[in-house]
């Protein structure tokens, strides 16, 4: 006999009574997990815009072995499931000799992964750039370093800014994927409350309102930042 079949027992599994106050002796653990996902995500941030702007750089204006081989890393990391990078990166590396804590192997995961698409946005700037820029300022005696920092980065940055911003986004919410090899992040600790609590609908309730309001905090700082950094676009 289904479930279906027994409409009384049916009604009674739905007359479900919510607890949210039950989670009050927890709001330490959420926290703690919260504060977990900004650094991991704050790191991965950091070193996956810097590893990026190597690898645009070096695919665009690279020797034709280097842009092959920055492409064939592009196109792995973005064309295989994050998760499985993660796991190759945790349970995997141990095998080569190389063992990361938690943390680390989500963090190392992220910032591969994340410098991927960020590496393409990056791209897709320097190649929309005029070709006469960067030629005239060759000719005056611009050095590598102020060609990149005044014409191509100023440029590109502004010009990608929206495309990063949106990708920094989905980077935030990617950490949650790092609670997969026990990294206690905001999913991980939700997790174990959800254990302890056996209220799983108001525990998982709880974290995607946070990680709502974490992304939604995350996108107005990166709107100011936006308008203090590039005041020609405010108009």
């Amino acid at each position: 006999m289904s479930r279906t079949d027994r409409p009384g027992l049916f009604l009674s599994e739905m007359n479900y009574r919510f607890h949210f106050q039950s989670l009050a002796p927890y709001c330490a653990q959420f926290v703690d997990g919260l504060l977990v996902t900004i650094r991991l995500a704050s790191l991965s941030l950091v070193f996956g815009l810097l590893v990026a702007a190597v690898l645009a750089f070096a695919r665009v204006f690279g020797p034709w072995p280097v842009r092959r081989l920055v492409s064939a890393y592009t196109e792995t990391f973005r064309n295989t499931p994050f998760l499985v990078q993660l796991f190759m990166i945790f349970f995997g590396l141990p095998t080569l000799g190389l063992r990361l804590t938690p943390f680390g192997a989500g963090l190392l995961a992220l910032v591969l992964n994340s410098a991927a698409y960020l590496a393409e946005i990056l791209r897709a700037g320097i190649v929309s750039l005029p070709k006469g820029q960067i030629e005239s300022a060759r000719v005056l005696g611009m050095g590598p370093v102020a060609l990149i920092r005044d014409i191509l980065l100023a440029q590109v940055v502004s010009r990608m800014y929206p495309a990063l911003c949106a990708q920094m986004n989905v980077l935030v919410l990617n950490t949650s994927v790092a609670s997969a090899i026990a990294v206690d992040e905001l999913t991980g600790m939700s997790m174990i409350v959800a254990s302890n609590t056996y209220r799983s609908f108001e525990v998982f309730s709880v974290m995607a309102l946070v990680y709502l309001v974490l992304t939604l905090a995350v996108a107005g700082l990166l709107r100011l930042i936006g308008f203090w950094a590039f005041p020609w676009k405010r108009a």
